[in-house]
């Protein structure tokens, strides 16, 4: 094989593991949270901006029951960014995951248990 074509294949091996985390993000709907366990709600918390924050925990390994039995095991998934979008009297909650990887690879980075949004309503 020519030595300029490995090189430039090797070239894209390299450039597409490094955007892996990226291409593979994707926000995930209600079926895949209620196949890795649930998601539950915790209580409002007032921050000193006048602003809230809502806790949610979830765990999208699907190795932890939160509010219903999971149906679906991920071991290669971590919580990538959580977040809301409210709208009148309604809260949207996203979350969204990634493959592990070296910023995303710790047991904390599977669950997102710590307050998840933050928004004026």
């Amino acid at each position: 094989m020519n030595k300029r074509l490995i090189t430039l294949a090797a070239g894209v091996a390299v450039a597409l593991g490094c955007g892996m985390a990226v291409v593979t993000s994707e926000q995930r709907d209600w079926n895949f949270i209620q196949s890795v366990g649930g998601l539950a709600v915790g209580e409002p918390q007032k921050l000193a901006d006048g602003n809230y924050r809502l806790p949610i925990n979830c765990d999208v390994s699907g190795l932890k029951q939160v509010t219903i039995k999971p149906t679906l095991i991920n071991s290669a998934l971590a919580v990538r960014e959580t977040g809301c979008a409210v709208r009148g009297q309604t809260i949207q909650l996203w979350v969204k995951t990634c493959v592990l990887d070296a910023k995303h690879n710790s047991p904390a980075a599977i669950r997102c248990s710590t307050a998840a949004a933050t928004a004026a309503w």
